[in-house]
């Protein structure tokens, strides 16, 4: 199942990146595509770390 939501979310990232990207060459568009995946992993990373420290404070 995890490896599941692995492809899934790679999809997604990948799909939504060449979205944000698109076919022009302007440089800010990368700028805002960096921010995005920026934005994502702070995102992904909150969400892994919460349940963590619920655990450890219900311990």
């Amino acid at each position: 199942m995890n490896s599941s939501f692995r492809q899934l979310g790679a999809v997604l990232g990948v799909s939504i990146l060449v979205a944000i990207l698109g076919s022009t060459r302007d440089l800010t568009v990368y700028d805002r595509a960096w921010w995005f995946l920026a934005a994502t992993g702070a995102g992904s990373a909150l969400v892994w770390l919460v349940p963590k420290a619920r655990a450890q404070h219900s311990e």
